[in-house]
This record gives structure tokens, C-alpha cells and sequence, in this order.
């Protein structure tokens, strides 16, 4: 006997709620992609008019994940399209037919989506532990950690990247163990690697109003005000990036999307944009 394939009228109220929240991912990444572009353009510019190498090889990586960043978006208007108009704009076959092409036609789309996620947060993390290097560029100890972290976000990147492609970029459902772990694996470094950064920074803040409150009192200097503003935007960095651990690829149309899921789809919308938006925060603050 044939399964039963679910009526139009019993799918739709189940699939608009997911619609609505692919649509408002999409928008906060939006909000953010533009907040970025604003940022990217005066950390461009302030590091050409410096006239120096490294000023024009950072501005290289700035641009360069200013790249990655626009991908993402328009990857994601483009997926979001592409489904809705199989989904909601055919009229080939079942709606639950559509359904299921609908993300099988994205599915590898979505996958170079969450690969050049993770590109993105590796010359994210390489900038910033370059950064706290040469903030305490006389602790052996902290080029230690964060070359020994960086290396190992590379090589779980790396790993990834060749489990996806030795499995032929399967379905979600029957992505092996062993590329989730990969996954998961490379974010936690990252997260651990920002944890340092940002306690290191916070550490340097505090014998920094320790040394100068001597001098000034109460009163609060420019770099006083660089320091918490760089230990705030990582505290947020890392409340909003835990929720990831417990998702691998993007959210798709499949009904039954829970509270915690689609939570955590609209913060990977706003960390896709504020993992670039970090680099171009510091060199316009500091």
C-alpha cells in the first residue's frame, strides 16, 4: 500500500511559520550586512590613507572578508527564493514533492553557505589572535595559545571540509557523526580562542584604569573607552555564538521548526555579518 502523501491544506499551515522565520533571518542579516558595509568602507579607508604595507595587506583581509560576507547574504536571498518558487510558485507535483525538492535543489548551496561560514570566523580568529600577539607580543605563552587554537580551527575546517566531500555533501539526516564533530569542534576553538582574546583585553583594561586612575582619578581616557568597547563587543560575541553548537547546517522549509532552532537561525543570521563587523569595529577604534 502506498503512503499517504499529506494534503496541500495539511502542509501549508505547517511550512508558513518556518517561511516567515527564513524571512526575518533574512532581514536581520540584512540589517547587519549593511551595518557592515558602512564600517567596512572607513576601516578601508582609514587603513589606505596610512600609506603602509601592513595597512594595505589588512585592508586586503577587511575587503576580503567584506567578499565572504556578501556571498553569504546573497546566497541566502538566493536560496530563499529559489524555494519559494518551487515551493509556492509550481505547480509540479504534490506540495509535499516541492517541498522536498525544493531543499534538495539548495542543499548544496546551503552547504558552501555554511563552508564559507567557517572561512569567514578563521580569518576572523587569525586577525584577532594576530591582534592580541602584538598586544603582549613579550608573553611567549600567548603566541603559544592562540597558535596552538588557530591551528586547530584550521585543521577541523580542513577535516570538514574533506568528510563533506568524501560523503558527497549528503543530506542533513545522513551527515556522519564524524563531520558534525568536525563542525562543532572548530566552533568551540573559536569560541574558546575569542574567550581568551576577550580576557585578555579585559585583563589589559583593568592595569590600565589600575595605572592611570592614579593619575587621572575618575576621569576616562580615549583608550579606556577603546578597551570596553572591545570587551563588551566580545562578551556579546560570545553569548550570541553558544547557541550555534546546537546546529550544523541551515534551518530548511521541513516543518516543525522549534522555538530553539529558529532562535538560533536568526543568530547565525546576525553572527554570519558580526563575525566581519569585529575586525572593522577594532581598526576604526583603535
Amino acid at each position: 500500500m502506498a503512503p499517504r502523501i499529506p494534503s496541500t491544506d495539511e502542509i501549508l499551515p505547517a511550512i508558513s511559520p518556518d517561511i516567515i522565520h527564513d524571512i526575518a533571518a533574512l532581514v536581520t542579516m540584512s540589517v547587519f550586512y549593511g551595518i557592515y558595509f558602512i564600517l567596512a568602507v572607513f576601516a578601508i579607508y582609514a587603513l589606505l590613507k596610512r600609506r603602509q604595507w601592513t595597512s594595505q595587506v589588512i585592508a586586503c583581509v577587511v575587503l576580503a572578508m567584506f567578499g565572504i560576507s556578501t556571498f553569504l547574504w546573497a546566497s541566502n536571498v538566493s536560496v530563499l527564493v529559489q524555494r519559494l518558487d518551487i515551493v509556492l510558485g509550481s505547480t509540479r507535483g504534490p506540495l509535499a514533492f516541492r517541498l522536498s525538492y525544493a531543499n534538495e535543489a539548495t542543499e548544496k548551496v546551503r552547504y558552501m553557505d555554511d563552508l564559507m561560514f567557517m572561512i569567514l570566523y578563521l580569518i576572523g580568529d587569525a586577525f584577532l589572535a594576530w591582534r592580541i600577539v602584538m598586544l603582549r607580543r613579550r608573553t611567549i605563552w600567548v603566541f603559544g595559545l592562540f597558535s596552538v587554537l588557530w591551528l586547530g580551527i584550521f585543521g577541523s575546517v580542513t577535516g570538514l571540509v574533506g568528510c563533506l566531500i568524501h560523503t558527497n555533501f549528503p543530506s542533513p539526516d545522513d551527515l556522519p557523526h564524524a563531520c558534525t564533530n568536525l563542525s562543532n569542534a572548530a566552533w568551540v576553538l573559536s569560541l574558546i580562542l575569542n574567550a581568551t582574546s576577550t580576557g585578555i583585553i579585559a585583563y589589559v583594561a583593568w592595569t590600565y584604569r589600575r595605572t592611570v586612575g592614579n593619575l587621572l582619578g575618575t576621569a576616562r581616557t580615549q583608550v579606556d573607552g577603546v578597551l570596553t568597547t572591545l570587551v563588551v563587543s566580545g562578551v556579546a560575541y560570545l553569548l550570541l555564538g553558544l547557541p550555534r553548537l546546537a546546529t550544523f547546517a541551515n534551518p530548511t522549509l521541513n516543518p516543525s521548526i522549534s522555538r530553539t532552532v529558529y532562535a538560533t537561525e536568526l543568530i547565525e543570521a546576525m553572527l554570519s555579518q558580526l563575525i566581519v563587523c569585529s575586525p572593522a569595529e577594532q581598526l576604526l577604534t583603535i
